[in-house]
């Protein structure tokens, strides 16, 4: 006779193992059809995103799958009884293998393509080993929410977006500006030299960049020889970018698990109620734009919901949820250093809010001391390099490196905010007509209104009042609420108010949503009303907060084809002359550099920070470290040709345009003048090639200059 209970389990395992595949193959068709708009079309574009998916997302997730086989073991040695395993493992084993691979880094063994292999090959066996009792469980799993499905169109947004260049998408990044500066170019620097190490040309080294790390270890694991970090084709810039897009998806699933903790709830509710939480993470404009570039973001947000979930784990005693949770901030903070205040008080709140108080201590000590634990190679790796332990932060305190007065001067006045606190609250929820970017008529919004925040202010407020008038939510929605509230302060009062530095405040307000979800089905259940009605009502919600990231996505680069005109193309586009024009001469500056330059010629860049598509072994510094030119001028003041003949570099590239908007602005070096350098070049160098800027048909200028240097061979 047929047990009943085996019956019921194999009907939810099909039913799960059914709303997986459909979910994925879903994915799929939705990346493909963001692959398909504009330029070049269904067909290529499908083609392209399903090829670079399935061979440059196999290195990205292999790596995920190794760092969740490592959390798997962890959960089992640590945390069995946790609720929502599955998603405790992602976030902690995420923790462990960023750990791992910066720890391997600084110690110069990420290197070795044995030393990468190891921890990866170590979680993959654990996931093998674990396969049957994986299997066993999946028996027993509920299946997951039909909301889930919501988040699809803006999975497959990420996606395609992840397999465009660096450089091309998005606007309200410049083009993701940061990774062509130091996301991408310190792991190519840093795969070259062998070690993750500061450079003292490039002031961003001196983060703790574990993500940054990861791309390295990325290069490692796959063979890819020192000084091919940028290939022909860009594949493994492809690569980098998808793994920070499978971050974002873990996110999501770490978010659910925060949720199923904290609530402390099972069954049809719970799973509502996560998948609420999970899909707004996901489709939240801001994480796709975020999450499709390799940035750092997104691990982060994955890493602070993960620390949620075990700091409101129930099942665990104090000391051991404030371990976890503190380890998890502590790497949080490695990928990004604004967790520890845009984060952890959030963090800190909820765990304390779900523990007795005579607990607390116990907690918070247990949380205290993992936390400084994570960062303490982070913090060992830059006293070595330059004695701050927080370089470029608290110099006052623990001196300036090897900058000067004026050097930190110009960086911190870069990122601070000039206006007042009630100013920066202001921007909160009104346009910035003063904004470097505004356009007449149209301000920016650096704040909670901005387009990629999509409906998070009503979704935010709504939820918010929802959760603090039920009484069994009551407790929870003050304390979320107060984070957000703290949160909010400490972006108002110590960053330079950007939208994108509001991604952490994705922890509260996904945490309140899914609090509000389950008051609002509470309600309708007490009144015997009909809770599909609620379910519709909050699948609408988040799939018109999808279908906004798609409409953004498709404004994306309109006037030159569209979002996915280089998704074939590739880096080609940025280094190879040939995808423009047949004679080099009219190729834009980085292919031209890379196909003109003689060989054994030496480049020095001025103006210009973001090398990563320019030749190998480039000499460039950030605008707020010293550039070898400014060096050597201020060690030669009374002769510049000599400066210039003692430079050990062969050429000099120097962009006007952002040379002359970096000195109005007030952050060049002062010894780089544009007007006073364009008179020493024209006096003591040679122009091989000047790039023209300007209308078709209208008027040009010279926007960027090549020279060769005094003493230089033809």
């Amino acid at each position: 006779m047929t047990d009943p209970t085996d019956t019921t389990a194999a009907r939810d395992h099909a039913g799960w193992s059914r709303t997986l595949l459909v979910g994925v193959a879903s994915v799929a068709v939705c990346a493909c059809g963001a692959a398909s708009i504009g330029e070049p079309g269904p067909v290529p574009g499908s083609a392209s995103v399903l090829y670079l998916v399935l061979t440059q997302g196999s290195l990205a997730g292999i790596y995920l799958l190794g760092a969740f086989g490592l959390g798997l073991g962890l959960v089992k040695l640590l945390a069995r009884d946790v609720s929502a395993p599955g998603a405790a493992a992602a976030g902690l084993g995420l923790a462990v293998m960023l750990t791992i691979t910066h720890l391997l880094g600084v110690t110069g063994t990420l290197s070795s393509r044995v030393a990468a292999v190891v921890p990866v090959a170590i979680g993959v066996a654990i996931v093998a080993r674990s396969i049957p009792q994986l299997l066993a469980s999946a028996r027993h799993m509920e299946r997951p929410s039909l909301l889930w499905l919501a988040g699809v169109p803006a999975a497959g947004v990420l996606l395609a977006a992840a397999c465009s260049p660096p450089g091309w998408l998005w606007s309200s990044e410049f083009g993701g500006y940061d990774t062509l500066v130091y996301h991408l170019q310190l792991p190519r620097e840093w795969h070259a030299a062998g070690r993750v190490w500061p450079l003292e040309h490039n002031v961003y080294s001196y983060l703790p960049s574990y993500v940054e790390s990861s791309f390295a270890h990325l290069a490692s694991l796959a063979g890819v020889p020192r000084e091919s970090f940028v290939s022909e084709e860009g594949e493994l810039l492809i690569a980098c970018k998808l793994l920070h897009a499978g971050m974002t998806l873990l996110a999501g699933w770490t978010a659910a698990g925060a949720v199923r903790s904290l609530l402390g709830e099972a069954g049809d509710r719970s799973r509502t109620t996560a998948a609420v939480a999970g899909v707004l993470v996901i489709a939240t404009p801001w994480s796709v734009v975020t999450g499709s570039m390799a940035y750092n973001e997104m691990a982060m947000l994955a890493l602070l919901l993960s620390a949620v979930h075990f700091g409101a784990a129930r099942e665990l005693t104090a000391w051991k949820r404030g371990l976890l949770a503190g380890v998890l901030v502590g790497v949080a903070c490695g990928c990004k250093p604004t967790a520890l205040l845009l984060g952890a008080p959030a963090v800190g709140l909820l765990m304390l809010a779900t523990m007795p108080r005579s607990a607390w201590l116990a907690g918070v000590g247990a949380g205290a001391v993992a936390g400084v634990v994570m960062l303490a190679p982070w913090l060992a790796r830059n006293t070595m390099a330059g004695g701050n332990p927080v370089f470029p932060m608290l110099t006052s305190v623990f001196g300036s490196a090897h900058w000067s007065g004026e050097q930190i001067e110009r960086y911190t006045s870069a990122h601070r905010f000039d206006g007042s606190a009630f100013d920066a609250i202001r921007l909160l929820v009104m346009g910035d007509p003063d904004d470097p970017a505004a356009l007449p008529g149209r301000p920016v919004h650096r704040g909670l209104l901005h387009p990629q925040w999509a409906f998070t202010v009503p979704i935010l407020v709504l939820s918010a009042v929802l959760a603090v008038a039920s009484r069994k939510t009551r407790l929870i929605g003050i304390t979320l609420v107060l984070g957000f509230a703290a949160q909010i302060a400490v972006w108002a009062t110590t960053t330079h108010v950007q939208s994108r530095f509001l991604v952490p405040v994705l922890v509260p307000v996904s945490l309140l949503a899914a609090s509000a979800a389950g008051v609002l089905l509470d309600w309708v259940a007490r009144l015997n009303g009909p809770t599909r009605g609620v379910r519709l009502t909050l699948g609408a919600g988040l799939l018109a907060t999808s279908a906004m990231t798609v409409g953004l996505f498709a404004g994306e680069n309109r006037s030159r084809g569209g979002p996915n005109t280089l998704i074939g193309f590739g880096s080609p586009y940025f280094t190879n002359f040939r995808i423009h024009d047949e004679n080099p001469e009219l190729a834009p500056p980085d292919a031209y550099l890379r196909a003109m330059l003689p060989e054994g010629a030496t480049l020095l860049t001025v103006g210009d920070s973001s090398p990563l598509y320019k030749p190998d072994g480039v000499q460039y510094a950030t605008t707020y470290d010293q550039s070898p030119l400014a060096a050597a001028l201020r060690a030669h003041p009374n002769d510049p040709r000599g400066a210039l003949a003692l430079l050990d570099a062969t050429h000099l590239y120097v962009d006007w345009i952002e040379l002359s908007r970096l000195w109005r602005t007030g952050w060049a070096d002062p010894e780089l003048n544009p007007q006073r350098l364009q008179n020493l070049l024209m006096a003591h160098a040679l122009v091989e090639h000047s790039f023209m800027l300007g209308p078709p048909g209208g008027e040009r200028f010279v926007a960027q200059e090549l020279y060769r240097l005094p003493g230089a061979t033809p």
